[in-house]
């Protein structure tokens, strides 16, 4: 909503889950959480009873299979509105062309100086490797499951350049830890976290 001249923050959690930021953090923002209506249906259960710290929007909407945008405006998401994009865990489960037509979403969602932030796997990195071999049993449980990994991104960055975003930061996630003065890990895990700015 608009105050006056000052546009109210958003965080647009796109693949929500069950993260929890609403409940725990004391921002001036309102939260929009996009994810599977049983996904959020069993989050509300869960959290039933507690009371988030800031405005909390649940917007069921499967990600892989229809437009995020017009659920979203309808449940109060103002497009003027500056909003920092979270897509965690989300990206590796969908095809390219769903993950790419997210991407495109973000950007046709959110305006100029918005963030995103995003993990992804760096196929590159991860194909052949000892921990593809390592982890061939959490995949096949998750392709059981219903959920089975997929290339997300081909082109993680010439994407993101593509639809008007910036990238300002991509880094394996084991780096990550310096910034918060922990020693740094050796490189043991394929995701990597992007941070890109929409461009003007």
């Amino acid at each position: 909503s608009d105050h006056g001249s000052v546009r109210r923050a958003q965080v647009l959690l796109l693949g929500a889950g069950l993260d929890a930021r609403a409940y725990r953090m004391h921002v001036d923002a309102d939260f929009f959480e996009v994810d599977f209506p049983a996904t959020l249906e069993l989050k509300a259960d869960l959290l039933r009873g507690s009371r988030p710290l800031a405005p909390r929007v649940a917007v069921p909407v499967d990600l892989a299979a229809r437009s995020f945008i017009e659920p979203l405006i309808e449940a109060g998401f103002d497009r003027a509105n500056p909003t920092i994009v979270v897509w965690e865990g989300v990206s590796m489960y969908l095809d390219p062309d769903a993950a790419d037509g997210v991407v495109a979403q973000m950007s046709a969602a959110v305006p100029a100086g918005s963030q995103v932030v995003a993990d992804y796997a760096e196929m590159s990195w991860f194909k052949g490797s000892e921990f593809e071999q390592a982890t061939a049993t959490i995949a096949n449980e998750l392709r059981r499951g219903g959920e089975p990994l997929k290339a997300g991104l081909r082109d993680v960055r010439g994407t993101f350049d593509r639809y008007e975003f910036d990238v300002v930061d991509d880094v394996p996630t084991e780096e990550l830890r310096t910034r918060y003065g922990l020693e740094p890990l050796p490189r043991h895990y394929p995701t990597r976290m992007i941070t890109a700015r929409r461009r003007a």
